[in-house]
């Protein structure tokens, strides 16, 4: 049995008590530098495609730290540029090469036919609808692959797309629920002129590493009564 979302959000909560500056200080030094990169001229996107995988690895690093009790500090953010590059990149690209393909299928109709001048191209585009929900079903797939390369420094790529996804099974709705929760938060945020997001990104960073400690407890669990039952 997994623990709800909302407990997840308010331990999460729990966890910044005292470590609020640590944890802002880090997704914003992580958020401003990929912005940063972004909008550099010609060679932006391109070096976004090669730091993305570190980058989220370090991320993740960063928030599983803080969510164990463990010493956490902002140098963990550029942990996957010293620390597990080749395959955290690998990784990136990979989840790529499995999401892009269905991302593409769901924009691909409405696009050809709107560059085309095609009529009623707005009723092509409907064309894509079909694909949404398997773009959607592959992304959450691998949503769990920076954490898993965290806690291991010998998996293979294909291994860890293959734990996430083993991971994830039977999980996908509960981690759509925590998108939608904090979706709803992001709107209302808006009364704040979106400042409120300095403190709410975080916190959602946060409440998925407990996400991820709890589908891996759970995991982690089922392995154990296995093993028990054959004995």
């Amino acid at each position: 049995m997994t623990t709800p979302n909302i407990k997840l959000m308010s331990n999460a909560w729990d966890k910044l008590s005292g470590k609020w500056g640590t944890a802002i200080a880090g997704f914003l030094v992580y958020f401003l530098t990929i912005i940063i990169i972004s909008i550099i001229p010609k060679i932006g996107n391109f070096i976004t495609l090669i730091v993305g995988g570190p980058f989220a690895l370090g991320v993740a690093a960063f928030f599983l730290r803080l969510a164990r009790d463990q010493e956490s500090d902002i140098n963990l953010i550029f942990s996957g540029f010293r620390n597990k590059f080749s395959q955290s990149l690998s990784a990136y690209l990979m989840v790529l090469v499995y999401v892009f393909p269905w991302t593409l299928l769901c924009v691909l109709p409405g696009t050809i036919s709107y560059v085309l001048h095609v009529a009623y191209w707005g009723y092509i585009a409907f064309a894509g609808i079909p694909f949404i929900i398997p773009a959607i079903i592959v992304s959450l797939n691998y949503s769990q692959v920076y954490y898993i390369l965290s806690d291991n420094d010998t998996l293979p790529t294909m291994d860890l797309l293959r734990k996430s996804k083993a991971m994830m099974f039977g999980h996908r709705l509960k981690y759509i629920g925590i998108g939608l929760l904090f979706g709803l938060f992001i709107i209302l945020s808006a009364a704040t002129l979106f400042i409120g997001l300095i403190w709410l990104l975080p916190w959602m960073q946060l409440t998925l590493a407990f996400f991820y400690e709890d589908i891996r407890e759970k995991e982690e669990g089922e392995i154990i009564t296995a093993t028990e039952e054959e004995i």
